[in-house]
């Protein structure tokens, strides 16, 4: 059993950086400029391209897409998450704002979810169904062997 979770572990490895490459690959090729969107300017809007290229330099966004992405890894790995183009604030920070609302929605879900499934689940498992009920069969269809199922 412990040879399996090692071996699960180190499988998530490679797919989690898979995934975050994927991610980050399809920001990088949303429309819109985000030096822009820091500066405040619209697409229309004219910007001095000293200031244009002092953001984009600030922000990393001159380097190349591949040493960006390992720079987003590194830090990622180091829990630093970088700062929003919006707020200014760390995104960690934004994240930490938010939690407590997600957690709510997680729990309220959870508890619904049980509400929802336990009481069928155990009539069916306990036989408090009628014996001629159409419910029970999801469950005993794939294993009756009939070819009506």
């Amino acid at each position: 059993m412990r040879i399996y979770i090692i071996r699960r572990i180190l499988q998530m490895i490679p797919t989690l950086l898979i995934i975050s490459f994927m991610i980050f690959g399809l920001l990088y090729l949303t429309p819109g400029d985000p030096v822009l969107l820091v500066l405040g300017a619209g697409e229309n809007q004219n910007v001095s391209p000293e200031t244009y290229s002092i953001v984009k330099a600030d922000l990393g966004l001159d380097k190349p897409f591949f040493i960006r992405y390992f720079d987003f890894v590194r830090g990622a790995l180091t829990g630093d998450l970088g700062r929003s183009y919006v707020s200014k604030k760390t995104v960690f920070s934004e994240i930490m704002a938010r939690m407590p609302a997600t957690v709510q929605l997680t729990a309220a879900a959870v508890l619904l979810s049980a509400a929802i499934s336990i009481p069928p689940s155990n009539a069916a498992a306990f036989g408090t169904l009628p014996r001629r009920s159409w419910r029970p069969w999801g469950s005993r269809c794939p294993n009756s062997g009939s070819r009506w199922c």
